[in-house]
């Protein structure tokens, strides 16, 4: 929960986040008071977009029902990998309850799209701790209201914004081995 105090502290604290805040609007996140369908929800959605996570989320519900720890049991690893979860995220979901307390000062420096949002929104190349911390401490107390913001900004909610992460340099091809040819056949 959140309002217009947190927003014009952001703001005010910060003008590009204020600048994302202002373009974005209220972003309304669903609650879930179930504390295992949320931290399933959360595994789900960890390291791939927002739709993504939206499709899988109602398959789920769609194949499961009730998405609690009786029914995820019950569909097993291999059920869960059929809906479009990965193998590492169905050993995690049956083994979880982990976070998703709805604490309002939390900033996870290992999120990746808060990251990718911190370099699309101030145009770093990198985030490293040190400037992570630097964050941290500006948007302190409401760290989570800035996630949400952050997140918004890495799945696209602001036009224009680009990821400044250096570019990875694509594998070298291999040449041609000497003496190595190419048979061509056709059918007669």
């Amino acid at each position: 929960q959140y309002g217009q105090e947190e927003t014009e502290y952001l703001s005010g604290k910060d003008e590009k986040l204020g600048a994302v805040i202002a373009q974005v609007g209220r972003v309304n996140r669903e609650v879930d008071t179930d504390l295992f369908s949320a931290v399933v929800h959360h595994i789900v959605g960890q390291q791939i977009s927002t739709k993504a996570q939206a499709t899988i989320w109602q398959r789920m519900r769609g194949a499961l029902g009730t998405v609690d720890a009786e029914h995820i049991l019950e569909a097993g690893n291999e059920q869960l990998q059929l809906l479009g979860i990965s193998c590492r995220k169905a050993e995690y979901i049956t083994m979880i309850l982990l976070f998703c307390m709805q604490r309002p000062d939390v900033f996870s420096y290992d999120d990746l799209a808060i990251q990718r949002g911190l370099r699309m929104v101030y145009h770093h190349r990198k985030i490293d701790r040190k400037l992570f911390e630097k964050y941290r401490r500006r948007f302190s107390p409401y760290c989570s209201v800035a996630s949400l913001y952050l997140w918004a900004a890495a799945g696209g909610a602001v036009p224009g914004l680009k990821d400044y992460a250096p570019k990875k340099k694509a594998p070298a091809k291999k040449a041609a081995t000497a003496g190595s040819h190419t048979e061509k056949t056709s059918k007669v």
